[in-house]
This record gives C-alpha cells, structure tokens and sequence, in this order.
C-alpha cells in the first residue's frame, strides 16, 4: 500500500486528510542545515562586523562559530551513528537558503542573533518530533538539551551585544 501527503503533509485517503507521522529524522537533518547556516552566518558576521564594539563583536562571533563548528560535528555524528551513513547523502541539504534568511548585511549581529533564534526553536522542533515518533533515545535527550543549553548561552551573548 502506497502513502500518499498532500503538499501540507497530510495524507490523503478518499477525500478524508490525516497529519502526517513525525518525522525526527527529517527534524535533525533540518536542524543540521540549519546549525551549518548559523555557522556560516557567525563565520561571515565575525570578517565582515564594523561601527562601535567592533572588536567584542568580533571576538564573539569567533567564540560562537568555533562552539557552532562542534556543535555541528556532534550532532551529525549522532545522526550517522544513529541512522547510517546513507541518511547523510539523503539530505538536499538547504544550508545556504537558510544563510541567505538569517544574513543582515547591513548588521551581522542581528543577522546571527536571528540565525540563533531560528536554530534554538528547532532544538525544541526535533526534540519533539523525536518524542513523538519514538525515535527519542537517552542519547538524543542528551545531546539536544546540550545543545540547546549552548545556543541559549550563544543566545544571551548576541542579545546583550545587540541591545535586544
């Protein structure tokens, strides 16, 4: 028997809609373009920030990109180990149409304080689709609440250097 979804993620079965199943592994491989972005956004903001408190901005977009970096590691590493490699070359991966959502050319700091946002709520995103799917694991538990204990930090940091 053959699934079919609607464009909205519905399946559609004689005229009757159902949601779609969660999806954790579509989550993390959502959340793992999304956490390469952020990087790109910090990496660019840390060459390309001016204007006053230049030099701290700089130094915190160094500090944020370089924890982003092993962030990025750590969560693609999970995802092979839990998943295979094969999941990896099976993503489209949409990195840089979210960089080009989070860039703020003319303020790189609201740039990454936006990126940080997007990526924080998609923490909370896939860990709910890894509940609800039953793919959660005391591993994945662990790693996303680390994850979201560092953007949260990265998160303050930003907020405190943009007024916000």
């Amino acid at each position: 028997m053959t699934r079919r979804y609607g464009r909205h993620g519905r399946k559609m079965n004689g005229g009757r809609t159902y949601a779609a199943p969660p999806d954790g592994r579509a989550a993390l491989l959502r959340l793992l373009d999304q956490f390469h972005a952020s990087y790109l956004i910090y990496r660019e903001g840390h060459w390309t920030v001016k204007g006053k408190g230049y030099y701290g901005n700089h130094l915190l977009l160094e500090r944020v990109y370089s924890e982003t970096e092993k962030e990025i590691d750590d969560l693609a590493e999970m995802i092979v180990g839990s998943f295979g490699p094969g999941i990896i070359g099976s993503r489209d991966d949409s990195s840089s149409r979210w960089a080009e959502d989070f860039r703020n050319p003319v303020d790189p700091m609201r740039g990454a304080l936006k990126a940080a946002r997007v990526v924080r709520a998609s923490i909370d995103d896939s860990y709910r689709s890894l509940k609800e799917s039953g793919e959660m694991t005391t591993g994945w538990d662990d790693l996303l609440m680390s994850l979201a204990q560092e953007k949260d930090k990265h998160l303050y940091l930003l907020q405190q250097a943009t007024a916000e």
